[in-house]
């Protein structure tokens, strides 16, 4: 018999409990509080969002769904833990893009296996990456940064969430449109970033969402200089694509 966990698929949280609310509750399900995995720190934008899952669920079950934070290895240590849980719905994950989408094809083997040991319930939503800069930061725009990368190869640190997480591999990819070469700072999370952002430690961030980084920009801590969604961010209607800033795709 394959091991099959339920884990919520999304490019950062998901709802997939609640949407199979009414079918669990005849069951009897849930009986007892709720294991919620976090496959990164708390703070960032999955856990936030996590936490607003487990929140909703609860209150529509009316049962704990208690959140557990599990970070490292670019979401995969947290992604493990629940595929290596009971198959019983009393664990479940909140899953990244880097560990369902990324990871099997970045990685030779893996602890897991996603097509096999986890049972995706629902995609809640997606988010635009944000590529923010510390307001001291030598340019203001991406053609600034391009132009300044160009000038100075690999002096740009730039941070993310972990190697092989969504966010590296389009900084990657923007390296590679541009013909520039930065240099990776991974963290475990989001969360982390942000304060070594602010103080100047890294001078540059390919954020997966403007979850952490929103409140930042606007108190002008931050300066966000280009987004990676088709159009512009509501929130930030100021900030053009990547593709209006001649990279597209």
């Amino acid at each position: 018999m394959q091991r099959r966990n339920f884990m919520a698929a999304s490019a950062l949280a998901a709802f997939g409990a609640s949407l199979q609310g009414s079918a669990w509750a005849q069951s009897g399900y849930p009986a007892k509080p709720v294991r919620m995995i976090v496959p990164f720190p708390p703070g960032g934008p999955t856990d936030i969002m996590g936490r607003t899952a487990a929140k909703a669920m609860g209150d529509r079950l009316g049962q704990q769904f208690v959140v557990e934070n599990k970070a490292g290895a670019g979401g995969n240590i947290g992604t493990d833990a629940v595929a290596k849980a009971a198959p019983d719905g009393y664990t479940l994950g909140i899953a990244a893009i880097s560990s369902l989408a990324i990871s099997p094809y970045l990685y030779a083997k893996l602890p897991f296996n996603v097509e096999k040991d986890l049972q995706a319930i629902s995609l809640v939503g997606t988010t635009p990456n944000v590529i923010v800069a510390n307001p001291r930061a030598p340019f203001t725009d991406l053609a600034g940064m391009v132009a300044y990368a160009k000038a100075n190869p690999g002096k740009l640190l730039y941070a993310t969430s972990g190697v092989g997480t969504g966010n590296h591999l389009a900084a990657e990819l923007l390296q590679k449109r541009a013909e520039i070469a930065l240099t990776h700072v991974p963290y475990k999370g989001s969360s982390q970033i942000v304060p070594d952002l602010i103080s100047g430690n890294v001078m540059l961030s390919m954020e997966s969402s403007l979850v952490t980084t929103f409140q930042h920009i606007k108190a002008g801590k931050l300066r966000a200089i280009a987004v990676t969604s088709p159009q512009r961010a509501p929130a930030l209607p100021d900030v053009p694509t990547v593709a209006e800033s001649g990279y597209p795709g």
